[in-house]
């Protein structure tokens, strides 16, 4: 196993008994803090919602700043581009609430760090924003050895 994570350097595995993982608190420490970091580091980011002011073509998303974008004043349909999601992520779940008004807009382009990647719809339907109304928009980032898949689904409220 610590052969398969690159993962050695940790000493779990007993020389003289293979078969047997050994931890110390020495070797877990640093992992643990990493853990912790990380944890930290996404809920602040998590919780926080960002208005977006640019109104059409490539609208970045600073995936390092927040997890939920609020964009109005739409003009077209646009290109979310996520930006600074890390490269160790495996899986991340966006929001894009749209505040829609007489022609409703939604995102027909996804890219990861400026790289295109194909957007999936549920059920294989590209949906449609609803007039007047707020279209939640939540995407979940998975990624694969080629880049990412996107799952989209969109829901609206009046």
């Amino acid at each position: 196993v610590s052969e398969k994570f690159n993962a050695q350097w940790l000493g779990l595995v007993l020389k003289n008994n293979p078969e047997r993982l050994e931890a110390s608190p020495g070797k877990l420490l640093p992992v643990i803090i990493k853990a912790i970091q990380e944890i930290e580091d996404d809920r602040g980011t998590s919780n926080k919602i960002v208005k977006l002011t640019q109104s059409s073509g490539l609208i970045d998303h600073d995936y390092s700043q927040a997890r939920t974008w609020f964009l109005d004043n739409l003009t077209s349909d646009f290109t979310a581009n996520f930006i600074n999601v890390p490269k160790e992520n495996e899986i991340g779940k966006v929001t894009l609430m749209i505040k829609q008004g007489s022609i409703p807009f939604i995102p027909n382009a996804v890219e990861v760090n400026n790289v295109y990647q194909t957007l999936n719809w549920k059920d294989g339907v590209t949906p449609t924003g609803r007039t007047n109304s707020i279209d939640v928009i939540e995407l979940t980032l998975l990624k694969s050895e080629f880049g990412y898949n996107i799952l989209g689904e969109l829901k609206s409220f009046l």
